[in-house]
């Protein structure tokens, strides 16, 4: 919201310290993407829960390094059942944060980039 916007390190202090980071993947044109929240969510050790589609799939385990949800009701059933089940928040939110620091880091990243 123009001038409310959050800075940089006040964004990334607020998802370090939040249990569940909701991503909506789905693109203005009606398509989904795989956003860079997925990351910021997986590297804050945050439980990723993000609007269903098939790109994040493609790189992480459904329900066992991130969540998906159908719509807003299956969001908000999510959201109740995660926040009364702890354990199993904190188990899938550490195999996502476990699964993007061995695959995901910097380092990994620019040998993909630069070993084209």
């Amino acid at each position: 919201h123009g001038n409310n916007r959050l800075t940089l390190e006040e964004y990334f202090g607020l998802l370090g310290k939040s249990k569940i980071c909701i991503n909506f993947s789905e693109s203005s044109l009606g398509k989904h993407q795989l956003k860079g929240r997925v990351y910021e969510a997986l590297a804050s050790k945050c439980l990723l829960l993000e609007s269903e589609n098939n790109q994040t799939k493609l790189l992480f385990k459904l329900n066992k390094e991130f969540v998906s949800f159908k719509d807003p009701n299956d969001m908000v059933q999510k959201i109740k059942y995660f926040l009364e089940n702890q354990m199993l928040l904190k188990e899938i939110a550490e195999e996502g944060n476990k699964r993007f620091c061995n695959e995901f880091n910097y380092e990994s990243y620019w040998k993909n980039v630069l070993d084209f």
